[in-house]
């Protein structure tokens, strides 16, 4: 049998590669969106804690931006040590509840809105069903 000039042993290897280069192309798309994410993820913490005055807010931006890649923990061991520091330099609660602030609010912003609409529109994937992925 011959089906438009390919033999049907042919078929299923062709089939295969297809799929196999489309699901290569899409887990791609999605570690490089991941990638922009954290980046931005850890540039808006960094700055956010410059602002509020935190000693080497740029970088515990970088380590927040980094611990994200790890599921479910990252974000949180990312915000333990600023709003430690904070504790430890801020007169008071005032500078503790910003950076705690900061992070939850962040945190829930990335990826309840913005990670499942990236993702949905960079993989293919219905924007519902990436958000009840990450429960």
């Amino acid at each position: 049998y011959k089906v438009t000039g390919v033999q049907t042993c042919a078929l299923p290897i062709y089939l295969m590669t297809h799929a196999l280069d489309d699901a290569s192309d899409r887990v791609s798309r999605y570690l490089r969106t991941q990638l922009a994410v954290n980046a931005v993820y850890g540039a808006f913490i960094g700055m956010g804690l410059h602002w509020i005055g935190i000693p080497g807010g740029l970088l515990w931006g970088v380590v927040a931006g980094l611990l994200r890649f790890l599921p479910y923990v990252g974000p949180p061991l990312g915000g333990i040590m600023p709003l430690l520091l904070s504790l430890a330099i801020s007169h008071g609660w005032r500078g503790a509840v910003i950076t705690l602030g900061l992070f939850v609010i962040t945190e829930l912003l990335v990826s309840n809105g913005i990670e499942p609409m990236l993702y949905g529109s960079q993989t293919g994937v219905a924007h519902f069903a990436i958000l009840l992925s990450f429960t």
